[in-house]
């Protein structure tokens, strides 16, 4: 059985997931620079519509994407606060420090995560 997590592996964690956040940010932050940016070029050629459509589909994406992952290190730096970080929400057992190392976010253990996804 997986042992709780230190104090300070808990640490570690909180600084990575504010990393990621400001990860985040500095994406949306440039997504939204691109989309400010005048279309038509120099001299203000006619703009090509579905290709300017495609393009803010694909920035919506990004920027809905950023969205979701920001959310999720928002609710895992608050199960740190509560103390709940590291536990699956799905079973209740200790989340294994691999997949927290590759996920910091993770709410669930590597079993209940695939459970949920064969599910989808």
């Amino acid at each position: 059985m997986e042992k709780p997590l230190t104090p300070a592996e808990l640490e570690i964690f909180h600084r990575r997931l504010l990393d990621e956040l400001a990860g985040h940010a500095r994406g949306v932050e440039a997504v939204e620079a691109e989309a400010l940016q005048p279309s038509g070029g120099a001299r203000f050629q006619d703009i090509d519509e579905p290709v300017e459509e495609a393009a803010l589909d694909v920035e919506l994406a990004t920027l809905a994407a950023q969205d979701r992952l920001g959310y999720e290190v928002h609710e895992a730096l608050q199960r740190i606060a509560d103390g709940t970080y590291g536990r699956c929400e799905g079973c209740g057992r200790p989340i294994g420090r691999q997949r927290l190392a590759q996920v910091p976010r993770a709410r669930r253990c590597t079993a209940c995560a695939r459970a949920e996804e064969a599910l989808r």
